[in-house]
């Protein structure tokens, strides 16, 4: 970790605006758990120049050290790999470890909460994505069989609609 990171960090988390301290000290946060954690290795690299912002240095970092940079920032990243960073965007990989779920998809889900309409339970997918079910709400706190029947794409993240399945017909 460039110790000019850790220096903006603690600038974020020192600021007087509500959402930068809370970003600062999250990063701070994860920083300790990281140092914590004994599959990690996590040491402060102390960099030569403090010209330029924090991102040119990043890059600068990291080609001077040989290092991959690993960032949630589509910019920087575009820069990084311009200039010959190997880098991976923290979105890239959150997208391509997001399950493929189609209209048709039977699965289990377990109902959490009531939807937004009357009749409608949320429950969620292991990456966090929420599907509503369709005239539900009284299972709220069962685990029932869905058909998944639309996808929709939405400024916060892909949101799942199902139905529940109906019940297998035995014929005699």
């Amino acid at each position: 970790m460039p110790r000019f990171v850790l220096t903006e960090l603690q600038a974020l988390a020192d600021s007087r605006e509500p959402v930068k301290r809370e970003r600062g000290r999250r990063g701070l946060e994860i920083l300790n758990q990281l140092q914590r954690s004994k599959e990690i290795e996590l040491t402060i690299h102390e960099s030569e120049s403090s010209e330029g912002s924090v991102d040119e240095r990043l890059v600068r970092a990291a080609k001077v050290l040989q290092a991959r940079l690993l960032t949630n920032d589509n910019s920087l990243c575009q820069v990084a790999r311009l200039q010959q960073v190997t880098t991976l965007n923290l979105n890239d990989l959150a997208h391509a470890l997001r399950p493929v779920v189609l209209a048709g998809d039977e699965m289990e889900l377990h109902l959490i909460k009531e939807g937004r309409d009357p009749h409608q339970a949320v429950g969620y997918l292991p990456d966090g994505t929420m599907i509503v079910i369709n005239h539900a709400r009284s299972l709220i706190g069962k685990t029932v069989k869905i058909v998944v029947s639309s996808t929709l794409l939405t400024a916060g993240g892909r949101l799942i609609f199902g139905e529940l399945k109906p019940p297998a017909v035995i014929s005699a």
